[in-house]
């Protein structure tokens, strides 16, 4: 690992951590995915199912970013001595942490509004499946 020394590779790094954001949003848009079809149907006319999978969407979802964000902070900020390009680094990766949680909430809506049939589909709402 190289250390950052002038803005073109903090810009470059940033860059990067904003594509590694999207990449990581849509891997744990397949977790999630994965994690609701792994929770059963109570079936019966109260399943309650649905408040499982939504709730282990919300804390994937809000996992996601707060782990990256503290993953690149973590493996990131030693290769920068500057304080200024410190700085500005932790602004791009809170800026990243957003993209992943707007990415993993807006993807997310969208599959579950196209399949709402679907186990994954039944987060959004409580309606007949």
């Amino acid at each position: 690992m190289n250390e950052i020394k002038n803005i073109q590779q903090l810009n470059a790094l940033i860059t990067e951590t904003y594509i590694w954001s999207v990449i990581f949003s849509v891997v744990f848009i397949f977790f999630a995915i994965l994690i609701s079809g792994l929770i059963r149907w109570e079936g019966g006319g109260l399943d309650k199912s649905y408040i499982k999978r939504r709730i282990s969407f919300l804390v994937l979802g809000f996992i996601c970013s707060a782990g990256f964000y503290v993953y690149k902070y973590l493996s990131e900020i030693g290769r920068i001595n500057n304080v200024a390009f410190q700085s500005k680094f932790t602004n791009g990766i809170a800026i990243a942490a957003g993209i992943i949680i707007l990415i993993y909430f807006a993807i997310s809506i969208l599959l579950m509004k196209w399949f709402p049939k679907s186990k994954f589909g039944s987060i959004l709402s409580k309606k007949d499946n």
